[in-house]
C-alpha cells in the first residue's frame, strides 16, 4: 500500500495517450493486410520523391498521435534506385549499397502527445537509481576494436 495520506498518494508518475486501435490501421497486424489485388509491391508502387513529399504532407504531428497518442516515431528512408537498373544489378547492390553511391535520405521523427507528469521524491529516487543501475553496468563490445597498427 502506497505510504502517506490517501491524497497523497500518487498512482502514475506519468500519464500519456488514451486506449485506441487507430494504431492496427495500415499495420502488418490489420485484419485486411495482404488482401491487395496487385502482384507489385507496395514499397516500389510507392517511390520516387512525390512519395516522400506527400509522404511529409501528409503524416504530420497530428496525424501520428492519432495513430499512437502517447508516442509516435516516423522513419522514412529512401533510396534513389536508376530506372536502368536490372534485377542483376540490384542483387549486386543489395550486397554492398554502403559504397553504393546511390542517392539516399532519412527522415526520423518521434512526436511526444500531452502527458501528465508528476514528479516527486519518490519518481526522482527512481530514476536516478535506474541511471546509476546503467552507469555502474559493464557491457560487453557488440564490436572488437582493431589495434592501430
Amino acid at each position: 500500500s502506497p505510504v502517506g495520506q490517501p491524497a497523497d498518494s500518487v498512482q502514475n508518475y506519468i500519464l500519456a495517450g488514451c486506449e485506441s486501435n487507430k494504431f492496427l490501421e495500415r499495420s502488418l497486424f490489420a485484419p485486411e493486410y495482404g488482401a491487395e489485388e496487385s502482384t507489385t509491391p507496395k514499397e516500389l508502387r510507392d517511390m520516387g520523391d512525390e512519395h516522400w513529399d506527400v509522404h511529409l504532407e501528409t503524416v504530420n504531428e497530428t496525424f501520428l498521435l492519432e495513430r499512437t497518442p502517447a508516442l509516435a516515431m516516423d522513419y522514412v528512408y529512401n533510396l534513389d534506385i536508376p530506372s536502368d537498373v536490372g534485377s542483376e544489378d540490384l542483387s549486386e547492390l543489395g550486397n554492398d549499397l554502403e559504397s553504393s553511391n546511390l542517392p539516399e535520405r532519412a527522415l526520423c521523427r518521434f512526436v511526444i502527445g500531452p502527458a501528465q507528469l508528476h514528479l516527486s521524491e519518490g519518481a526522482i529516487s527512481r530514476a536516478n537509481t535506474v541511471l546509476e543501475l546503467i552507469k555502474n553496468y559493464d557491457y560487453l563490445p557488440y564490436i572488437k576494436e582493431k589495434a592501430e597498427p
